[in-house]
């Protein structure tokens, strides 16, 4: 009996750890962390690893921690009136649905941070740079959740995802202080869109059972899915991160972004061992530069 009550304990904390480690998923934390460790990770890449950028340049950061945040919590709280919050359901899902007031207030106080340190920021470029993204961003939001007929065949190409990566990815660079338009910007723009695509695109095929009922523009939705869709982009992104690394463009975030595509790779081979874990254990992959960035100050050049 001392034995069974031991292991029932033993279980019980398990199922809080994990919990535990689940929370910023279940936040919508691990978005908000994730874009600023991109963003952060290549601003010290520009400035040769100078840390006066968190004195210089906060406000920037802070729009996108807060202004991500808000916007990935109330994309959650909305989902939660459309889609299934069921014990069948995603656990973020079932999470948000039985903690729908609390997050809402925590949208409306990121939301409202995020404003702040907008204002306080008097740059025009960075003001008609973050429009065009914010507007991208709402175009999505909108256009393609309002013009959904489920009567059309199925997408043939990932426009959700791309559409998600590429502003995540516009948004992390634009953040990331005053950079120059040039080749090794464009070429690290598509490595981190590909990244982030191949991301999404994990989560939409472990997710494509849900996302048939529930969420029709998900790529997979209802569809069988073809590793080539995951292995493509994800190889892509590192091959530019390898082109920047032979340059000597980007150091800690090109590892970055190998670190991540390594780990993408090794979810989706063994996604059928973790399927209700996917989805976090993917976007924590995305929060791989903060162990460069440690790894970077702690053993310098």
């Amino acid at each position: 009996m001392v034995g069974l009550n031991f292991v029932s304990r033993l279980m019980k904390s398990g199922r809080f750890l994990a919990n535990f480690l689940l929370l910023p998923s279940f936040l919508c934390l691990d978005a908000a962390l994730a874009a600023v460790a991109w963003s952060l990770c290549i601003a010290l890449d520009s400035r040769g690893g100078d840390l006066s950028l968190l004195i210089e340049g906060p406000s920037k950061f802070g729009v996108l921690f807060f202004g991500v945040w808000s916007v990935y919590l109330a994309d959650r709280i909305r989902d939660t009136f459309a889609t299934s919050s069921g014990p069948g359901a995603p656990l973020r899902y079932q999470f948000a649905g039985r903690n729908r007031p609390a997050l809402t207030v925590i949208c409306l106080v990121a939301a409202t941070l995020a404003a702040t340190f907008l204002i306080s920021i008097q740059e025009l470029a960075f003001w008609v740079a973050g429009s065009v993204i914010a507007l991208l961003t709402l175009g999505y939001f909108v256009g393609l959740r309002a013009s959904w007929n489920p009567e059309r065949k199925r997408a043939r190409f990932p426009l959700k995802e791309t559409c998600i990566a590429s502003c995540f990815a516009a948004g992390v660079i634009l953040c990331s202080g005053d950079i120059a338009i040039s080749i090794p910007v464009a070429a690290l723009f598509t490595a981190l869109s590909l990244l982030f695509l191949s991301n999404c695109l994990l989560i939409s095929l472990v997710e494509s059972n849900f996302d048939e009922e529930f969420d029709h523009r998900a790529f997979f939705a209802g569809r069988k899915g073809s590793a080539a869709w995951i292995a493509i982009p994800t190889v892509l992104a590192i091959g530019f991160a390898a082109g920047l690394l032979i340059r000597g463009e980007f150091r800690f975030t090109s590892f970055s972004i190998f670190g991540g595509g390594g780990l993408t790779l090794l979810i989706f081979l063994s996604r059928a061992k973790l399927p209700r874990l996917t989805q976090a254990l993917a976007d924590g992959v995305l929060l791989f530069p903060w162990i460069a960035i440690g790894v970077g100050l702690f053993f310098g050049d």
